[in-house]
């Protein structure tokens, strides 16, 4: 039988919405497991999850009673809770043809789902919290609108996340500002103490010695502004040594999260997977900020676009001066590949839909998003296919 996935209006605007929290989606377990746990509590039940929707993934961010991390969106249960105003129900998942199939359905008791939609001011469901049992609980309309409750407090504590988000990355760019500043300034006093340097050296013949004075103080204070300006590099140099704060990242990190993120989409598609990084600028501090939404949407779109036993190879390379280093994204598979007219809709809008190696569906909105996240970030965004050969993408963005 044919399942029919159910269609989100607005869906783009629901994804952008949700890549608007820049959210790292192992980092959020302890930040939301009193949520989940009083979830349960509230119900009964004996596992809740809070759970984020993005173009092909749902992100299991937040769990109890139940070791799932993520599945494909198509796969879950939630995607008909976001389509929902209000609350989703099954009473019996074993029985209902939408679900009873799915592995995680199949290989468990699973009986019972109840979830409310995570939506955000705007009114974008960008997930949803929802709690599961091997029974079948009944739910009163009290216990209900708590779950309400709990869903609103889940977004706002997103919200305030983001919040700090944007003011850590407000405050790394005044760091990157003092950091120009210190190369900017080492010019024009080097002039400075030269021209001092001459004067006192040649001198004069008028009042010469009261000039030599003024000369050579103005050699000593350019030479305390010089020594402070090698101070500030030389601090800016140490941080480098040091774990990046949490609004950056460095390639060691991205390649490390992009690992543990897609390990078990690899695993099911036994897929080779390889992620390389630039040991020359491996540790060196880079904003975070979007490159999670970037790596995932590409990433996803290569594996599922990849046959069992193939390879996705990712590149993270930083090219370039300091005081302009690029960030280079290039992500290889040996896929499918694409004709030209669907890599020229690609580039002219980001919108493609079809359906993957493995029968996943395409909902042709992940790389749209990529595409404008990197125009948003002043970045370039290129694709090469060969049909039967595979795919590559590459994206280069200013590190900061």
């Amino acid at each position: 039988m044919k399942i029919d996935t159910p269609v989100v209006s607005r869906e783009l605007e629901r994804v952008k919405a949700l890549a608007t929290y820049n959210i790292d989606y192992e980092t959020l377990q302890d930040k939301f497991s009193d949520l989940t746990l009083l979830a349960a509590h509230i119900t009964g039940t004996s596992m809740s999850l809070i759970n984020l929707m993005d173009a092909d993934t749902q992100w299991n961010v937040s769990r109890n009673g139940i070791d799932l991390f993520c599945i494909n969106k198509e796969d879950s249960i939630c995607q008909y809770t976001i389509k929902s105003d209000t609350d989703f129900e099954v009473t019996d998942l074993r029985s209902d043809y939408r679900f009873s199939e799915q592995n995680y359905i199949k290989n468990s008791s699973l009986s019972y789902y109840y979830g409310v939609p995570l939506k955000t001011k705007e009114g974008f469901a960008i997930g949803a919290l929802c709690v599961l049992d091997d029974e079948n609980p009944v739910l009163g309309r009290k216990q209900k609108n708590m779950l309400q409750l709990l869903a609103g407090e889940v977004i706002s504590r997103l919200d305030e996340l983001k919040r700090i988000a944007v003011l850590e990355n407000k405050i790394q760019l005044l760091q990157v500002e003092r950091r120009m500043l210190a190369h900017d300034i080492r010019g024009p006093l080097g002039g400075i103490k030269g021209l001092a340097e001459v004067a006192a050296e040649e001198g004069l013949s008028a009042n010469k010695n009261e000039l030599l004075h003024y000369l050579e103080l103005i050699k000593d204070s350019s030479q305390s502004v010089m020594e402070l300006a090698d101070e500030i590099l030389l601090n800016e140099r140490q941080k480098r040594a040091l774990p990046p704060s949490d609004g950056q990242t460095n390639l060691l990190q991205l390649k490390k999260k992009i690992e543990q993120l897609f390990a078990p989409k690899i695993k099911d598609k036994d897929i080779d997977f390889e992620v390389y990084v630039s040991e020359l600028t491996a540790r060196q501090p880079i904003n975070k900020h979007g490159l999670q939404q970037i790596l995932g949407n590409l990433v996803s779109n290569a594996i599922k676009f990849t046959p069992k036993r193939g390879f996705v190879t990712v590149e993270l390379n930083l090219v370039g001066e300091e005081q302009n280093r690029l960030l280079k994204i290039e992500v290889k598979d040996s896929g499918r590949g694409m004709k030209k007219d669907v890599i020229d809709a690609i580039l002219e809008n980001g919108a493609i839909s079809t359906q993957g190696t493995g029968g996943e569906t395409g909902y042709g909105l992940g790389l749209q998003l990529v595409r404008q996240i990197v125009a948003e970030k002043k970045g370039s965004f290129e694709v090469t296919s060969t049909l039967g050969h595979g795919s590559s993408f590459t994206i280069t963005l200013p590190a900061w």
